[in-house]
């Protein structure tokens, strides 16, 4: 496998297929920031992509030969594992796009404790969302250029978020968007569109512990989604389904359920 600087669209056009997830898809594509391997330079048959906000790699394509396969569970096992554990890391959470190759590296893998779970997936209908908020002292507002300006004192809590996903602030004013509440000077929470695949944008949200279950979440949902259908942009939603808040703020924003995906994690050691 072959690591490349950054993803791009012969990636994308030959690799990218109807359920890969966005946060995926932008990297493959090279509109945001993560690392892409593929196992050749001119018309791969397969990538392996690494989305820092998801925190877990994914495999996009098909093998089509032995050695194909081979090699990838050689680079996997031999580079991908030595460098998770360089940062302290001991266990490695993947998906695979195709059923075929899935099944395979569950076979490969199994003599690890593989645990699965689930991701379930929402799409943005097309509805506007009120924004007058009952939520009367914080501020709302769109992090664009001005905003990215102001002294907030935990400023890193949208910076971190914009550096991991984007790269470089230039790359989000471009492609992104994200929106913050703030309480006098404290930003108190965040969501941000963390890639861009074909203006589907897949959802980074938080709230400051101490603010929640004040609708910060819900309000800040609302002018993601506003924004998107304004700009004819669609939002995703994905959440594993054991986070049942999650589930309930995206059905209350009345996000369309499209389906579940696998996912798996495994301790390398």
């Amino acid at each position: 496998m072959i690591k490349i600087e950054k993803g791009n669209k012969q990636i994308a056009e030959r690799l990218v297929i109807s359920k890969t997830c966005p946060s995926f898809s932008g990297i493959s594509c090279g509109n945001s920031a993560g690392k892409v391997w593929v196992d050749r330079l001119d018309n791969p048959h397969i990538a392996i992509v690494y989305s820092a906000p998801v925190g877990a790699y994914r495999v996009l394509g098909k093998v089509e030969t032995d050695r194909e396969y081979i090699s990838l569970i050689k680079f996997i096992q031999n580079e991908l594992f030595q460098q998770l554990r360089d940062v302290g890391e001991t266990e490695f959470e993947f998906a695979a796009d195709d059923p075929n190759l899935e099944e395979k590296l569950l076979e490969t893998f199994g003599k690890y404790n593989i645990i699965r779970d689930q991701e379930i997936s929402f799409l943005q209908k097309n509805k506007k969302y009120a924004t007058n908020s009952p939520i009367k002292n914080y501020v709302f507002r769109q992090v664009d250029k001005e905003c990215l300006e102001e002294n907030y004192r935990n400023k890193e809590f949208v910076m971190d978020r914009i550096f991991e996903s984007w790269g470089t602030v230039e790359s989000y004013l471009e492609l992104g968007i994200a929106f913050i509440a703030v309480d006098v000077n404290q930003i108190i929470g965040v969501i941000l569109g963390s890639s861009n695949y074909n203006d589907t944008l897949p959802i980074d949200i938080e709230t400051l512990e101490e603010y929640r279950k004040l609708g910060i979440a819900t309000e800040l949902t609302k002018y993601f989604l506003n924004y998107c259908m304004k700009h004819k942009k669609t939002a995703y939603w994905n959440c594993i389904t054991s986070n049942i808040a999650s589930q309930k703020l995206a059905e209350k924003a009345g996000l369309e359920y499209i389906g579940k995906n696998n996912y798996y994690y495994f301790s390398f050691v």
